[in-house]
C-alpha cells in the first residue's frame, strides 16, 4: 500500500512542526510508528482546515468505524513535547 505520508515530508504548505513529527514517525522504531502518526495527524487536523478523515487518509490511518474524529484528542502543547 502507498503512503503519501513520505510526500508530506517535503511539502511547505505543512507546518514544519508536522513535517518533524512525520518524519520521526517514519524514521523511529516501526512498533512506535502507528503511535506517532497518530500525533502527527492531531498535529495536521489542528494546524490546517483539513477534514480529520482527509488527515488520517494522508497519513495513511483508518477511520473510526463511527466516522468521529478523533483527531483532536490531544492537547497540541503534549504533541509537540513529544515531537
Amino acid at each position: 500500500m502507498y503512503s503519501m505520508a513520505s510526500l508530506i515530508l517535503h511539502e511547505v504548505s505543512v507546518p514544519a512542526p508536522v513535517r518533524v513529527a512525520v518524519k520521526a514517525a517514519m524514521d523511529g522504531p516501526i512498533d512506535e510508528r502507528r503511535e506517532r502518526l497518530r500525533s502527527a495527524a492531531r498535529m495536521l487536523f489542528l494546524e490546517t482546515d483539513l477534514e480529520c478523515s482527509d488527515v488520517k487518509e494522508l497519513l495513511d490511518l483508518e477511520s473510526s468505524p463511527d466516522d468521529r474524529c478523533d483527531c483532536a484528542a490531544e492537547d497540541y502543547a503534549m504533541l509537540e513535547a513529544r515531537a
